[in-house]
């Protein structure tokens, strides 16, 4: 029989239902032993009540139940059964910046029946969820838990602690001023949790935006291999695994300070991403003044260094790796519904118009090519084929075909709710997970 490791009921069962074949009522009028098999473990009788193989890490073990009372049971007195515990099977998912495990809601009410746990610095915030019809966990990890120590300072002087309220909520840290390294060992901290929760336990990262490159950060780093080996897959959808033009924004507004009024076009646009609403509608909220823009640019040393062959070498061979990448809209579309805009072209809702950047700006990122042009096409964030890490020299792990969808028209913040997509991905990733 099997047993998936963290349930005793299984067992308490199968236990009960060999001591009514010997003639007994339940599990407490028996003795049970509980043997591994490799390495191969003592013989040690004790209450069937007490006997919980749930706790107890994956692997083959064999079950013996007996009425015989004495210290050494006679053998015939025995009967035994042998049972495989399996590995408890973990989805971890990871948000992307400016952004909070809410992100991660409609496909975790889909693929988990809206059950599912969040760490919120460094914690479970709740007890463990209940595994979805597959025997799979979903848990969710909120970024920030290096926020509060950040030296870091972005565009303007923005840091951490100066942001209005946003060291003091949880869910507004959001990992924003933490470098790639902090990050990753923030992500190693949340396996580590897990697997105290859960011995043995596989995990599958699924990484939105810079969620994605977090992964491969943690994956690629000099960290604990323990919690590396727990890991069976990642997927990524909408990651600038290559950076995005857009970051390049970052050092424009370093070098055309908002003092200076041929600047104010681009401090419009500036302010206007920051908001979470307009005109009475809510929108994503996105401040490009934070040192994570910088980080994500496509010319800039943090991404840079994660690509470097030397450094994708160290992805693990055995683990499988998945991409979603979008590839309708034009570079600069950040929002759809309720309302279209884009930095870049001339947009806007109900008669009035929204801000966007200067053309001296728009040089500056676009290097003369139109945004419209098919080699910026993805997103509306990242180009199609920035989104991609497993063409990148030095990657030896096993891909799976990616997911590249061309219609409809998905922006950056719509990535984590397109549950379809990722449920395909992760049928090819993981098959017998998601059958």
């Amino acid at each position: 029989m099997t047993v998936p490791a963290g349930s005793s009921a299984v067992l308490n069962d199968a236990v009960d239902a060999m001591g009514r074949l010997l003639g007994v009522g339940p599990a407490g009028s028996v003795r049970a032993a509980v043997v591994a098999r490799s390495p191969p473990g003592p013989l040690i009788w004790e209450s069937a009540a007490a006997t919980n193989l749930g706790s107890r890490p994956p692997g083959v073990y064999d079950v013996g139940v007996t009425t015989d009372e004495r210290p050494t049971p006679v053998a015939s007195n025995v009967m035994w059964i042998t049972v495989t515990v399996t590995p408890p099977k973990l989805v971890l998912l990871l948000h992307g910046m400016n952004s909070n495990t809410l992100t991660w809601n409609a496909f975790a009410g889909a693929a988990f029946g809206g059950s599912f746990t969040d760490i919120v610095n460094g914690s479970m915030i709740a007890a463990a969820p209940a595994p979805n019809a597959n025997g799979v966990r979903c848990y969710r990890l909120q970024f920030g838990f290096y926020d509060p120590e950040s030296t870091r300072t972005g565009v303007e002087g923005v840091t951490a602690a100066g942001t209005p309220g946003y060291l003091a909520d949880p869910m507004v840290r959001c990992g924003d001023f933490e470098t790639f390294a902090q990050l990753a060992q923030e992500l190693s901290q949340a396996v580590a949790v897990l697997l105290a929760a859960h011995h043995g336990a596989q995990i599958t990262l699924v990484g939105h935006s810079r969620g994605g490159v977090i992964a491969r950060a943690f994956l690629q780093s000099s960290g604990s291999t323990a919690n590396k080996s727990a890991i069976v897959a990642v997927l990524t959808t909408s990651s600038p695994h290559v950076g995005s033009r857009l970051g390049r924004i970052f050092g424009w507004l370093n070098t055309h300070p908002r003092t200076d009024s041929s600047n104010e076009d681009d401090w419009e646009v500036v302010d206007w991403l920051i908001q979470q609403t307009t005109y009475g509608h809510s929108k994503p909220p996105l401040d490009v003044r934070r040192p994570v823009i910088l980080d994500l640019a496509d010319n800039y040393l943090a991404l840079s260094n994660l690509n470097a062959p030397a450094a994708v070498q160290l992805l693990p061979s055995n683990i499988r790796y998945g991409e979603i990448t979008y590839g309708a809209a034009n570079l600069g579309l950040l929002s759809i519904s309720p309302i279209r805009y884009s930095v870049f072209e001339s947009s806007g809702w109900g008669g009035f118009l929204f801000p966007q950047l200067s053309s001296a700006a728009s040089t500056f990122l676009l290097n003369g090519v139109s945004p419209t042009d098919a080699s910026l096409r993805g997103d509306g964030l990242i180009p199609t084929q920035n989104q991609r890490f497993t063409p990148l020299a030095g990657f030896s792990g096993t891909a799976i075909a990616p997911r590249i969808v061309l219609t409809p028209e998905v922006v950056h913040t719509g990535a984590p709710s397109q549950t379809a997509d990722l449920l395909f991905q992760l049928r090819l990733l993981m098959p017998n997970w998601f059958p």
